[in-house]
């Protein structure tokens, strides 16, 4: 098969090839869109998260964490759609607009998540919500009669935290005291090894693992409250 030495190439190459060289590897008995998107998020794949814990995870746990999982009647798009409206959006980015408003008085409003609005959209055919590479091609159609293109025929402009930078100065320390030989040893929850093989590979430049380092992090993080608690 030409991918093996295809995803040997590209692990040479910058950070973002690399995941990339990491789908590649995948045998195709897997569901790929799921493996796809949970690299495109910088999250553990359900491939990953077995590799990683000492115990198998339980199939109810397999159900949170795979996209594939979720609906296998939906297409790969429409269950990616579904796992950031339950988790991403009401659990990542709703929470992170509320704290930064209300941290300045603002009072923030979400029109397009009205629920009338919400239902339409899953309902829309595909070819209405991505054509010709082309996102939210719809929703453009009806803004070009009212708005400027410049204002929303461009790219995005996120709002991400510089986590990835953080995690190798100002938070070094927690990755440093939190991702422990004896921190992991103490909880005995993920393999040790694992986790020294992907502390190596995002200092040794392989970025786009920071989500998952930050993850491991608050989850040792949360198991040191519990105990005390």
């Amino acid at each position: 098969s030409f991918r093996l030495p295809l995803s040997g190439v590209l692990s040479m190459l910058p950070s973002k090839y690399k995941r990339v060289a990491a789908l590649l590897n995948y045998s195709d008995r897997n569901y790929l869109p799921a493996h796809i998107f949970s690299q495109e998020q910088y999250f553990f794949s359900s491939n990953e998260i077995t590799e990683l814990l000492i115990e198998n995870p339980s199939d109810e746990y397999r159900i949170a964490v795979d996209v594939s999982t979720l609906n296998r009647k939906l297409s790969a798009k429409e269950s990616q759609a579904l796992f950031d409206l339950k988790y991403y959006l009401k659990d990542d980015l709703l929470v992170k607009v509320d704290r930064a408003s209300m941290k300045y008085s603002l009072e923030v409003r979400t029109p397009f998540l009205d629920y009338r609005v919400v239902e339409f959209a899953m309902n829309l055919d595909e070819n209405l919500k991505l054509k010709k590479d082309v996102s939210k091609f719809l929703l453009k159609e009806l803004l070009f009669d009212y708005v400027p293109r410049e204002y929303f025929n461009r790219p995005k402009q996120g709002f991400a935290i510089p986590l990835k930078h953080w995690l190798k100065k100002e938070l070094k320390h927690l990755v440093d005291f939190y991702l422990s030989d004896e921190m992991i040893q103490k909880h005995g929850l993920v393999n040790l090894s694992v986790i020294k093989k992907l502390l190596k590979r995002f200092a040794a430049g392989e970025e786009f693992l920071y989500n998952r380092i930050w993850n491991l992090v608050i989850l040792h993080q949360w198991m040191e409250m519990e105990l005390k608690n």
